[in-house]
C-alpha cells in the first residue's frame, strides 16, 4: 500500500522555513525533496511532513492552514543590531515557554492564597536614585557588596539567590527550552522580564559574559519595580524612556558614584575588575561622574571597540557541559522547582504536567527534584 501524500500550500511550506530563520535555498541544499514539494513535482507523505515540522520547529497542524498565522513576540524588545527585525522564532519560543510557566505558577499561588510580590510597580513615579535605594533595600545590598565577592560568576549566583529570596523567578539559559542546539544569540536577547504580581520572571541569556549578566539582572529587576515587561538585545537602542530609566538604575546600582570617587585611580580596566562590571560600564560611569572628560571617554571607547573588532572570537555556547542537573536548575530556577515539587507532592500537579513544565521526565525529573 502506497503512503498517502498530501498537497500542502507552497506558501505555507516556504513560510515555515523562513519562520525558522532559514532561506529556501539554504534549506533546499540539505533537503532536495523540498524543491519538488514547492514546485509541485512530488507531494510529501505524512511521515515526511511530520519530520519537516520537527526540523523547522512548527506545530504540525500549522501546515494545513489556508494562510500563515500572524505571530509576534508578546513583549517589546529594544535593540539596534537590526532595527527592523524579522520574526525571531527562537526568541518567540523562549518568551512563550516562560509565559507558560508563569501562568501555571501564578494560578498555583492564587489557588493556595500565597503572598504576592509587593515590590512589583513599587517604583512607578520615583527617580533613578530613589529606585536604586529601593533595589538595595529589597536585596539588602550595600554599594560595595560585589567588591567582596570572589569573582563575577559568584556575583551573578549570589544576586540570583537574593532575587529569588524576595519572590522573583530567574531563568538563566542560552538556548531554547531543552534544545541545546537552538542557541539564542546575545544580539537577539540579553534578557527580559515578565510582570506578574505573583510570579515575576527574569530571563538572562547564559551566552553573555558574567559581567553583562550582572547588569541584565538589575536592569530587568528595575523593570519589575516599575511594572513594565520588556526585553533587550546587544546594542540596545534605549530610545524608550523606560529602557533608559532601567539602564540608569542598573548602572548606578552596579557602580555607586560616591564609592567610585573613593576608589578612583584612573585605571578603568582595573576598576572594572574590582567592581565586577564590564569595561564599558566602568568607562560610562566614570564619564557620568565627571572623572574622565568627554574626549577621554571617546578615546577610551574608540580604543575598546577597535580591540574588540580585532579579537572578535566571542564564543557563544549555552551548553556549558558539566553537571546536567545544576545546568537545569539554572535554566528553570530554584524557586520554580521548589513550587513544582510541592505541587506534585500535594497532588495539585500531575507528573505529566510537571514533565511538560520542566522538560524533564521520569527518573530524570525525580533526580532533579531530589537534588
Amino acid at each position: 500500500m502506497k503512503p498517502e501524500r498530501l498537497n500542502i500550500k507552497k506558501e505555507i511550506l516556504i513560510w515555515a522555513v523562513e519562520r525558522n530563520g532559514q532561506s529556501v535555498d539554504e534549506y533546499a541544499k540539505k533537503n532536495p525533496s523540498f524543491v519538488k514539494w514547492i514546485e509541485g513535482e512530488k507531494l510529501p507523505t505524512i511521515k515526511q511532513l511530520e519530520s519537516f515540522a520537527t526540523q523547522v520547529h512548527i506545530p504540525f497542524g500549522y501546515l494545513f492552514l489556508s494562510e500563515q498565522p500572524q505571530e509576534s513576540i508578546p513583549i517589546p524588545f529594544f535593540r539596534t543590531v537590526d532595527r527592523h527585525p524579522k520574526f525571531n522564532l527562537k526568541l518567540y519560543d523562549t518568551v512563550i515557554d516562560l509565559q507558560r510557566k508563569q501562568e501555571w505558577l501564578s494560578s498555583y499561588f492564587r489557588e493556595n492564597d500565597m503572598d504576592f510580590a509587593r515590590f512589583i510597580g513599587s517604583c512607578v513615579g520615583k527617580s533613578v536614585e530613589e529606585t536604586v535605594l529601593v533595589a538595595r533595600s529589597l536585596l539588602e545590598k550595600d554599594p560595595d557588596w560585589a567588591l567582596h565577592v570572589a569573582d563575577s560568576a559568584s556575583v551573578v549566583r549570589t544576586l540570583i539567590d537574593w532575587l529569588e529570596e524576595i519572590g522573583c523567578f530567574v531563568s538563566v539559559q542560552g538556548y531554547v527550552g531543552t534544545y541545546n542546539k537552538r542557541q539564542l544569540a546575545v544580539a537577539d536577547c540579553r534578557g527580559f522580564s515578565l510582570i506578574d504580581p505573583y510570579a515575576p520572571f527574569i530571563y538572562v541569556n547564559n551566552n553573555d559574559s558574567k559581567e553583562a549578566q550582572y547588569f541584565t539582572l538589575i536592569h530587568e529587576f528595575a523593570h519589575l519595580l516599575i511594572g513594565f515587561s520588556s526585553g533587550y538585545g546587544s546594542g540596545s537602542d534605549n530610545d524608550d524612556q523606560r529602557e533608559d530609566f532601567c539602564d540608569k538604575v542598573a548602572a548606578m546600582f552596579l557602580v555607586d558614584g560616591a564609592l567610585l570617587h573613593q576608589k578612583w585611580n584612573g585605571n578603568i580596566d582595573g576598576l572594572a575588575r574590582t567592581f565586577r562590571v564590564s569595561k564599558i560600564m566602568m568607562a560610562r560611569r566614570a564619564h557620568e561622574e565627571r572623572l574622565i572628560s568627554d574626549a577621554g571617554y571617546r578615546s577610551y571607547m574608540d580604543a575598546y571597540w577597535a580591540h574588540v573588532q580585532e579579537h572578535l572570537v566571542k564564543k557563544e555556547s549555552g551548553n556549558s557541559g558539566g553537571d546536567y542537573y545544576a545546568t537545569t536548575r539554572r535554566r528553570l530556577g530554584f524557586n520554580f522547582l521548589v513550587h513544582i515539587s510541592n505541587a506534585v507532592k500535594s497532588n495539585q500537579l500531575s507528573y505529566n504536567d510537571a514533565y511538560r513544565l520542566t522538560g524533564c521526565h521520569g527518573v530524570t525529573f525525580d533526580k532533579l527534584i531530589s537534588k
